[in-house]
């Protein structure tokens, strides 16, 4: 009698137990916080949206984005980082992430104050150049540029910018000299590149698109592992002939350092099956996005892997932020 009484509380503790355990491991509890570091209105804050939208169905609670725009993403990455490691706080990173503690002092390391969940997409970034250059092809604008050191110049949306490095590791890889011209975003980039002001830009099709229809830029290259299905003639940097050139944009979920692994496994495997939802695909295609799932540990690694990588070449170049 004494051996049964004893076996039905130690049962009864195991349930209790159980059951306190299952209660502390819901999630979510409350509305989600999917924080952007760019302003409403951007291509990165129409992804944030959308997987917003892609994303509620799994969590079951509001997905509420917060637009933590300045400091070249430093205010969005800094408040995520220093919120409760509960999973309600995410934080939209784009490939900044990881330039901006070679070229911006006192920013967090990526690698280690947040916590990588997934990749989202692949951000397809064309180089294009005015009409009226001379070269038509990318071995022909090194030959071209080679000839001519300093007399081409570029745009970007900032010193230290993506698009910046993208110029800057193509510059490094082929020998070129080509004139920064750095601007606040690439909207006015572009408008100074179709006025003839600029020759060189790395954009995406979102806006440089109907311009290469109408034939006032020409695509000579796409900064991305793959060619593109929009203009699957314009090859890929390195099918260019620019061998170990890797320099994609993309976004992908970050959370607070320190974030249990079961939740980071939760939000992993519900950020995947939002990704490949048909809806998301279809607005991600609209700005040249590519859906790109991943593990919590291939996004780390890419994470390190580029923030080492940028490091290198804003030392060999002498790259400062403005």
């Amino acid at each position: 009698m004494q051996r049964r009484s004893l076996l039905a509380a130690a049962t009864t503790a195991a349930l209790l137990t159980s059951a306190r355990a299952q209660r502390s491991d819901v999630f979510p509890t409350r509305p989600v916080t999917l924080v952007v570091p760019f302003a409403v209105g951007g291509p990165t804050d129409a992804v944030a949206r959308a997987l917003a939208e892609a994303l509620r169905p799994a969590l079951g609670v509001p997905i509420v984005v917060d637009n933590r725009a300045g400091a070249g993403g430093a205010l969005a990455n800094d408040f995520v980082a220093r919120s409760a490691p509960d999973g309600h706080t995410l934080l939209l990173a784009g490939s900044s992430l990881t330039i901006n503690p070679a070229v911006t002092r006192s920013v967090l390391d990526p690698v280690h104050d947040l916590a990588a969940v997934s990749q989202v997409l692949t951000l397809e970034i064309f180089l294009v150049a005015r009409a009226e250059l001379p070269p038509r092809t990318l071995p022909q604008l090194v030959e071209y540029a080679r000839a001519r050191p300093g007399q081409l110049s570029f745009g970007s949306s900032g010193n230290g910018s993506v698009t910046h490095m993208q110029m800057e590791l193509l510059k490094a890889l082929t020998g070129i000299h080509l004139v920064h011209i750095p601007y606040r975003g690439n909207a006015p980039a572009l408008q100074d590149l179709l006025g003839g002001q600029i020759d060189l830009l790395f954009d995406s099709l979102a806006t440089s698109g109907p311009h290469i229809r109408s034939g006032q830029l020409r695509p000579l290259a796409v900064a991305a592992p793959a060619r593109s299905r929009h203009l699957p003639e314009v090859p890929t940097v390195v099918e260019a002939g620019v061998a170990g050139y890797e320099a994609s944009a993309w976004s992908g979920i970050l959370v607070a350092p320190k974030t249990p692994p079961a939740l980071i496994q939760r939000l992993n495997r519900d950020i995947v099956a939002a990704v490949q939802d048909a809806g998301f695909q279809q607005r991600l295609d609209a700005i040249g996005g590519v859906a790109a799932g991943s593990t919590p540990a291939e996004y780390a690694k890419r994470i390190g892997r580029e923030t080492a990588k940028w490091a290198r070449l804003v030392k060999d170049r002498g790259i400062k932020a403005e």
